[in-house]
């Protein structure tokens, strides 16, 4: 599990020589649900992942339903938050992909785990971004989440979002600078780059730098050395 990616109070992070996560930042909601489930198949297959053993953790009902017909359309087996009439205790099913609400996941332990949404007025809430209680308390869900729930985190967010049938143009969530930047391998749609969206100057405000993903290969082909994974290591 990884420890210590955060600073104690979020504004100065820690280094941990053994964590990565990664970021990708994409177009619109389609194309990024389109990459989270290429590459769950793709990190499945290559690392001998059992289903289960992936989450996705949603913000909104839309972002799934977007999610899961994704799943559905690519044949990856999934275990959804959406086919229950009330948030439950979820529990993990064997050998289908988790998309559960994200507060659903904070006690649950994945190999490798996806959350779409960082956007500000999503993951941050909207309602939290006046209240500094709330805020924090939204922060500190984040931090225990990506420090604690998986040994792999994948994190995306999306220029243009669908939220109540309202489409709305998102900035970066300000969660991402409190990561250490030395783990945060971030990387940009080339759709995103050809619209010159303000997106991009508001990710490098945040000091987050970025490749671009010009040639649209599998992300997981373009990762650091450390993140590849041989023939024989366990995960």
């Amino acid at each position: 599990m990884k420890h210590n990616i955060f600073s104690n109070n979020g504004d100065y992070p820690l280094a941990d020589p053994k964590n990565i996560i990664l970021y990708y930042a994409t177009l619109n909601q389609k194309k990024e649900a389109q990459f989270i489930v290429e590459q769950v198949k793709l990190i499945q297959k290559k690392w001998n992942l059992k289903w289960h053993e992936i989450a996705i953790g949603y913000r909104s009902i839309l972002m799934a339903i977007e999610i899961e017909e994704e799943l559905e359309s690519m044949e990856v087996p999934v275990h959804s938050a959406l086919d229950k009439l009330l948030y439950s205790k979820l529990e993990v099913k064997h050998n289908k992909v988790n998309l559960f609400p994200i507060k659903e996941i904070k006690d649950q332990r994945f190999k490798l785990l996806y959350i779409p949404g960082l956007e500000e007025g999503v993951f941050p809430h909207s309602t939290t971004l006046l209240n500094k209680y709330s805020l924090d308390q939204e922060y500190s869900m984040f931090k225990n989440i990506v420090e604690n729930v998986a040994e792999f985190v994948v994190l995306s967010s999306t220029n243009n979002r669908s939220l109540d049938k309202i489409s709305l143009l998102l900035n970066p969530s300000r969660f991402l600078s409190m990561i250490e930047p030395k783990k945060l391998f971030s990387m940009v749609s080339h759709s995103l780059i050809d619209t010159r969206a303000p997106f991009l100057n508001n990710l490098k405000a945040l000091g987050i730098n970025y490749l671009i993903d010009s040639q649209k290969k599998e992300l997981m082909t373009k990762l650091p050395p450390c993140l590849e994974v041989k023939k024989g290591d366990k995960v």
